[in-house]
Protein backbone atom coordinates (compact mmCIF):
# COMPACT_ATOMS: atom_id res chain seq x y z
CA UNK A 1 0.00 0.00 0.00
CA UNK A 2 1.14 3.35 -0.65
CA UNK A 3 -1.22 6.36 0.21
CA UNK A 4 -0.93 9.73 0.83
CA UNK A 5 -4.60 11.18 2.17
CA UNK A 6 -5.69 13.74 -0.90
CA UNK A 7 -6.43 16.98 0.37
CA UNK A 8 -5.40 16.59 4.00
CA UNK A 9 -3.77 19.63 5.46
CA UNK A 10 -1.68 20.37 8.47
CA UNK A 11 -0.11 23.08 10.20
CA UNK A 12 1.76 23.59 13.48
CA UNK A 13 -0.44 24.09 16.64
CA UNK A 14 -0.13 24.72 20.48
CA UNK A 15 -1.58 21.15 21.95
CA UNK A 16 -1.19 17.86 20.67
CA UNK A 17 -4.96 17.00 21.42
CA UNK A 18 -6.42 20.00 19.56
CA UNK A 19 -3.99 20.08 17.01
CA UNK A 20 -4.95 16.61 15.82
CA UNK A 21 -8.49 17.09 16.48
CA UNK A 22 -8.59 20.17 14.42
CA UNK A 23 -6.93 18.38 11.57
CA UNK A 24 -9.46 15.64 11.51
CA UNK A 25 -12.29 17.77 11.69
CA UNK A 26 -10.79 20.35 9.02
CA UNK A 27 -10.56 17.20 6.67
CA UNK A 28 -13.99 16.11 7.28
CA UNK A 29 -15.35 19.76 5.91
CA UNK A 30 -15.63 21.20 9.69
CA UNK A 31 -12.99 24.22 9.92
CA UNK A 32 -12.62 25.22 13.63
CA UNK A 33 -9.98 27.10 15.48
CA UNK A 34 -7.38 24.98 17.71
CA UNK A 35 -8.70 27.26 20.78
CA UNK A 36 -12.36 26.59 19.97
CA UNK A 37 -12.08 22.96 20.26
CA UNK A 38 -9.77 23.27 23.07
CA UNK A 39 -12.88 25.44 25.00
CA UNK A 40 -15.37 23.59 23.72
CA UNK A 41 -13.69 20.52 25.15
CA UNK A 42 -13.86 22.11 28.28
CA UNK A 43 -10.36 21.98 28.56
CA UNK A 44 -9.64 24.55 31.07
CA UNK A 45 -8.05 22.87 34.55
CA UNK A 46 -5.27 22.75 36.73
CA UNK A 47 -3.80 19.96 38.91
CA UNK A 48 -0.58 19.57 41.33
CA UNK A 49 0.63 16.12 41.67
CA UNK A 50 3.01 15.00 44.34
CA UNK A 51 4.36 11.20 44.44
CA UNK A 52 7.04 8.82 45.65
CA UNK A 53 6.50 7.25 42.13
CA UNK A 54 7.14 10.66 40.21
CA UNK A 55 10.76 12.02 39.47
CA UNK A 56 9.27 15.59 39.91
CA UNK A 57 6.03 17.11 41.15
CA UNK A 58 3.39 17.03 38.21
CA UNK A 59 1.77 20.62 37.32
CA UNK A 60 -0.78 20.66 34.73
CA UNK A 61 -3.04 23.40 33.07
CA UNK A 62 -5.47 21.14 31.35
CA UNK A 63 -8.29 18.15 32.18
CA UNK A 64 -7.15 14.71 32.23
CA UNK A 65 -6.14 12.96 29.09
CA UNK A 66 -8.86 11.51 26.78
CA UNK A 67 -11.39 13.57 28.47
CA UNK A 68 -11.14 17.27 26.19
CA UNK A 69 -11.66 14.60 22.88
CA UNK A 70 -14.26 13.02 24.25
CA UNK A 71 -16.15 16.56 25.88
CA UNK A 72 -15.25 18.24 22.54
CA UNK A 73 -17.22 15.49 20.38
CA UNK A 74 -20.31 15.26 22.48
CA UNK A 75 -20.63 18.89 22.98
CA UNK A 76 -20.50 19.39 19.07
CA UNK A 77 -22.29 16.54 18.27
CA UNK A 78 -19.77 14.35 16.90
CA UNK A 79 -19.94 10.57 17.82
CA UNK A 80 -16.34 9.14 18.71
CA UNK A 81 -15.31 5.90 19.94
CA UNK A 82 -11.48 5.67 21.20
CA UNK A 83 -10.57 2.04 20.62
CA UNK A 84 -7.93 0.16 21.96
CA UNK A 85 -6.02 -3.32 21.46
CA UNK A 86 -3.33 -5.29 22.87
CA UNK A 87 -2.10 -6.70 19.53
CA UNK A 88 0.72 -4.36 17.44
CA UNK A 89 -0.48 -6.37 14.54
CA UNK A 90 -4.57 -5.21 14.83
CA UNK A 91 -4.12 -1.77 15.48
CA UNK A 92 -1.96 -1.53 12.13
CA UNK A 93 -3.97 -3.40 10.11
CA UNK A 94 -7.38 -1.08 10.98
CA UNK A 95 -4.79 1.98 10.30
CA UNK A 96 -3.93 0.47 6.99
CA UNK A 97 -7.77 -0.19 6.23
CA UNK A 98 -8.80 3.38 7.32
CA UNK A 99 -6.40 5.11 5.31
CA UNK A 100 -7.44 2.84 2.34
CA UNK A 101 -11.19 4.41 3.04
CA UNK A 102 -9.55 7.86 3.07
CA UNK A 103 -10.11 8.68 6.73
CA UNK A 104 -7.09 10.18 8.69
CA UNK A 105 -6.16 7.65 11.36
CA UNK A 106 -6.03 9.91 15.16
CA UNK A 107 -3.70 7.71 17.00
CA UNK A 108 -1.96 7.79 20.69
CA UNK A 109 1.72 7.67 20.60
CA UNK A 110 4.88 7.63 23.62
CA UNK A 111 7.02 10.53 22.30
CA UNK A 112 10.02 9.20 23.19
CA UNK A 113 9.90 6.80 20.55
CA UNK A 114 9.42 9.64 18.00
CA UNK A 115 12.71 10.19 17.28
CA UNK A 116 12.32 13.09 15.42
CA UNK A 117 11.12 14.76 18.58
CA UNK A 118 14.23 13.63 20.08
CA UNK A 119 12.58 13.36 23.88
CA UNK A 120 14.58 11.15 26.75
CA UNK A 121 11.27 10.94 28.48
CA UNK A 122 7.88 8.68 28.12
CA UNK A 123 4.23 10.00 27.82
CA UNK A 124 1.89 8.34 25.64
CA UNK A 125 -0.60 10.70 25.98
CA UNK A 126 0.75 12.08 22.64
CA UNK A 127 -1.83 12.62 19.97
CA UNK A 128 -0.97 12.61 16.22
CA UNK A 129 -2.45 11.95 12.95
CA UNK A 130 -1.91 9.26 10.39
CA UNK A 131 -2.69 10.76 7.27
CA UNK A 132 -0.23 8.49 4.41
CA UNK A 133 1.54 5.12 4.49
CA UNK A 134 3.94 3.67 2.19
CA UNK A 135 4.55 -0.14 2.83
CA UNK A 136 7.06 -0.63 0.28
CA UNK A 137 9.46 1.75 1.52
CA UNK A 138 8.11 1.51 5.75
CA UNK A 139 7.18 4.67 5.82
CA UNK A 140 4.01 6.46 7.75
CA UNK A 141 3.34 9.83 7.18
CA UNK A 142 2.01 11.98 10.37
CA UNK A 143 0.71 15.15 11.32
CA UNK A 144 2.67 16.33 15.05
CA UNK A 145 1.43 19.89 16.43
CA UNK A 146 5.27 21.28 16.20
CA UNK A 147 5.93 20.95 12.63
CA UNK A 148 3.99 22.04 9.38
CA UNK A 149 2.97 19.83 6.89
CA UNK A 150 3.51 15.74 6.96
CA UNK A 151 6.26 14.21 9.16
CA UNK A 152 8.23 10.73 7.51
CA UNK A 153 8.27 8.57 10.60
CA UNK A 154 9.42 5.04 10.17
CA UNK A 155 6.91 2.48 10.58
CA UNK A 156 8.71 0.43 13.11
CA UNK A 157 8.81 3.86 15.42
CA UNK A 158 5.34 4.12 14.87
CA UNK A 159 4.52 0.45 15.89
CA UNK A 160 7.09 1.08 19.37
CA UNK A 161 5.73 4.44 20.13
CA UNK A 162 1.92 3.01 20.02
CA UNK A 163 2.32 -0.15 21.49
CA UNK A 164 4.46 1.72 24.30
CA UNK A 165 3.78 0.16 28.07
CA UNK A 166 5.83 2.59 29.98
CA UNK A 167 3.82 4.77 32.18
CA UNK A 168 2.69 8.02 32.34
CA UNK A 169 -0.28 6.73 30.02
CA UNK A 170 0.89 3.99 28.10
CA UNK A 171 -0.83 4.40 24.50
CA UNK A 172 -2.45 1.22 24.19
CA UNK A 173 -2.66 0.95 20.13
CA UNK A 174 -5.31 3.60 20.82
CA UNK A 175 -6.98 4.92 17.77
CA UNK A 176 -9.66 6.85 17.54
CA UNK A 177 -13.03 6.78 15.50
CA UNK A 178 -15.39 9.74 14.49
CA UNK A 179 -18.94 10.16 12.97
CA UNK A 180 -19.74 13.72 11.76
CA UNK A 181 -23.02 15.02 11.43
CA UNK A 182 -23.54 17.46 8.10
CA UNK A 183 -23.12 20.39 9.61
CA UNK A 184 -20.86 21.31 13.22
CA UNK A 185 -21.72 24.57 14.50
CA UNK A 186 -21.30 25.87 17.98
CA UNK A 187 -24.77 27.79 18.70
CA UNK A 188 -24.75 30.13 21.44
CA UNK A 189 -26.71 28.67 24.45
CA UNK A 190 -24.51 25.52 24.13
CA UNK A 191 -21.18 27.54 24.16
CA UNK A 192 -22.22 29.46 27.34
CA UNK A 193 -23.49 25.91 29.03
CA UNK A 194 -19.78 24.34 28.01
CA UNK A 195 -18.13 27.76 29.82
CA UNK A 196 -20.43 27.21 32.66
CA UNK A 197 -19.85 23.61 33.19
CA UNK A 198 -15.70 24.53 33.14
CA UNK A 199 -16.02 26.84 35.21
CA UNK A 200 -17.71 24.54 37.71
CA UNK A 201 -15.53 22.20 37.93
CA UNK A 202 -12.30 24.37 37.98
CA UNK A 203 -14.65 26.34 41.05
CA UNK A 204 -16.16 23.38 42.62
CA UNK A 205 -13.77 20.48 43.04
CA UNK A 206 -13.69 18.25 45.80
CA UNK A 207 -9.78 17.40 45.91
CA UNK A 208 -7.01 19.78 47.31
CA UNK A 209 -5.13 19.50 44.67
CA UNK A 210 -7.37 20.34 41.64
CA UNK A 211 -9.15 23.13 39.94
CA UNK A 212 -8.66 26.68 41.73
CA UNK A 213 -8.02 25.27 44.90
CA UNK A 214 -4.80 23.12 43.68
CA UNK A 215 -3.11 26.43 42.27
CA UNK A 216 -3.59 27.72 45.88
CA UNK A 217 -2.33 24.82 47.09
CA UNK A 218 0.36 24.61 44.65
CA UNK A 219 1.65 28.15 45.56
CA UNK A 220 1.83 27.09 49.15
CA UNK A 221 3.75 23.74 48.26
CA UNK A 222 6.07 25.79 46.95
CA UNK A 223 7.22 27.08 50.10
CA UNK A 224 8.56 24.03 50.94
CA UNK A 225 9.94 22.80 47.56
CA UNK A 226 13.80 24.26 49.04
CA UNK A 227 13.32 21.70 52.39
CA UNK A 228 11.88 19.13 50.73
CA UNK A 229 14.48 18.70 47.94
CA UNK A 230 18.46 18.36 47.25
CA UNK A 231 19.96 20.35 45.00
CA UNK A 232 19.50 18.12 42.23
CA UNK A 233 16.05 17.40 42.60
CA UNK A 234 14.96 21.00 42.85
CA UNK A 235 16.29 21.85 39.96
CA UNK A 236 14.58 18.96 38.34
CA UNK A 237 11.37 20.25 39.85
CA UNK A 238 11.59 23.48 38.77
CA UNK A 239 12.71 22.44 35.35
CA UNK A 240 9.65 20.40 34.73
CA UNK A 241 7.59 23.28 36.61
CA UNK A 242 8.80 25.46 33.70
CA UNK A 243 8.29 23.18 31.00
CA UNK A 244 4.46 21.97 32.18
CA UNK A 245 3.50 25.79 32.25
CA UNK A 246 5.52 27.00 29.33
CA UNK A 247 5.87 24.92 26.88
CA UNK A 248 5.02 20.94 26.14
CA UNK A 249 2.31 21.95 24.22
CA UNK A 250 0.74 24.74 26.33
CA UNK A 251 0.54 27.43 24.10
CA UNK A 252 2.70 29.61 26.80
CA UNK A 253 0.81 30.46 29.53
CA UNK A 254 -0.15 26.82 30.90
CA UNK A 255 -3.15 26.86 28.12
CA UNK A 256 -4.27 30.50 29.58
CA UNK A 257 -3.94 32.18 26.18
CA UNK A 258 -5.90 29.54 24.62
CA UNK A 259 -8.81 29.70 27.20
CA UNK A 260 -8.55 33.15 26.20
CA UNK A 261 -9.02 32.80 22.53
CA UNK A 262 -11.54 30.83 22.86
CA UNK A 263 -13.43 33.43 24.91
CA UNK A 264 -12.84 35.81 22.19
CA UNK A 265 -13.86 33.22 19.72
CA UNK A 266 -17.42 32.63 22.14
CA UNK A 267 -17.80 36.33 21.88
CA UNK A 268 -18.59 36.18 18.30
CA UNK A 269 -20.92 33.42 18.73
CA UNK A 270 -22.74 34.47 21.64
CA UNK A 271 -22.52 38.38 20.74
CA UNK A 272 -22.09 38.95 24.69
CA UNK A 273 -19.46 41.28 25.43
CA UNK A 274 -18.36 40.64 29.04
CA UNK A 275 -16.82 37.89 27.24
CA UNK A 276 -14.34 40.13 26.21
CA UNK A 277 -13.43 41.29 29.55
CA UNK A 278 -12.82 37.71 30.86
CA UNK A 279 -11.15 37.09 28.10
CA UNK A 280 -8.31 40.11 28.16
CA UNK A 281 -8.09 38.82 31.76
CA UNK A 282 -7.39 35.27 30.72
CA UNK A 283 -4.59 36.76 28.42
CA UNK A 284 -3.13 38.30 31.94
CA UNK A 285 -3.02 35.12 33.48
CA UNK A 286 -1.23 33.73 31.07
CA UNK A 287 1.42 36.46 31.05
CA UNK A 288 1.66 35.87 34.90
CA UNK A 289 1.76 32.38 34.30
CA UNK A 290 4.35 32.58 32.13
CA UNK A 291 6.16 35.00 34.40
CA UNK A 292 5.80 32.32 37.11
CA UNK A 293 7.42 29.89 35.16
CA UNK A 294 10.51 31.77 34.37
CA UNK A 295 10.70 32.48 38.25
CA UNK A 296 10.74 29.04 38.43
CA UNK A 297 13.25 27.95 36.07
CA UNK A 298 15.83 30.80 37.79
CA UNK A 299 15.41 29.27 41.53
CA UNK A 300 18.50 26.74 40.92
CA UNK A 301 20.90 29.16 40.44
CA UNK A 302 19.68 31.82 42.72
CA UNK A 303 18.57 34.13 40.31
CA UNK A 304 14.90 34.42 42.02
CA UNK A 305 13.14 32.76 45.04
CA UNK A 306 10.54 29.88 45.49
CA UNK A 307 9.11 32.20 47.94
CA UNK A 308 8.89 35.14 44.81
CA UNK A 309 7.09 32.57 42.76
CA UNK A 310 4.54 31.42 45.64
CA UNK A 311 3.50 34.80 46.20
CA UNK A 312 3.08 35.13 42.02
CA UNK A 313 0.97 31.68 42.24
CA UNK A 314 -1.21 32.96 45.10
CA UNK A 315 -1.68 35.90 42.80
CA UNK A 316 -3.00 33.77 39.92
CA UNK A 317 -5.27 31.59 41.59
CA UNK A 318 -6.85 34.97 43.36
CA UNK A 319 -7.41 36.32 39.39
CA UNK A 320 -8.41 32.70 38.24
CA UNK A 321 -11.21 32.54 41.21
CA UNK A 322 -12.35 36.62 40.09
CA UNK A 323 -12.63 35.40 35.83
CA UNK A 324 -13.81 31.97 36.78
CA UNK A 325 -16.65 33.43 39.08
CA UNK A 326 -17.56 36.26 36.31
CA UNK A 327 -17.86 33.74 33.12
CA UNK A 328 -20.02 31.38 35.66
CA UNK A 329 -22.52 34.45 36.33
CA UNK A 330 -22.32 35.06 32.45
CA UNK A 331 -23.61 31.49 31.77
CA UNK A 332 -26.19 31.85 34.35
CA UNK A 333 -27.87 34.43 33.38
CA UNK A 334 -27.84 33.72 29.45
CA UNK A 335 -29.50 30.35 30.36
CA UNK A 336 -32.06 32.32 32.10
CA UNK A 337 -32.46 34.41 29.27
CA UNK A 338 -32.82 31.95 26.79
CA UNK A 339 -35.45 29.93 29.48
CA UNK A 340 -37.86 33.49 28.53
CA UNK A 341 -37.27 32.94 25.36
CA UNK A 342 -34.94 35.70 25.50
CA UNK A 343 -31.99 37.27 23.42
CA UNK A 344 -28.87 39.45 23.93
Amino acid sequence: MKKILDGFTHRRGMHCDTTSLRDVFLYAGHDMPESALFGMGEGLGFYYWESKNLRHPAVGGRIKPLELDRRVCRNLGVSLRIRTSTSPRRAYDVMKAMLAEDTPVMIRADIFYLKYRRSNHHCGAHNIVVAGLDEEAGIAYVADRIADGLIELPVSQLIDARSSPHKPFPPRNAWFEFGFPVEVRPDPVNVMRTIGMNAVEMLNSDVRNVGVGGIYYFASCLRRWKDGFTKPELKMACDAAYGAIQANGTGGGLYRHMYAEFLEYARGVTGLSELERVAAGYHEAGRLWSEAAMILKSVPCGCASLSEASILVEEIAAKEHELLTELLCVANLCCKNNGRGKTR
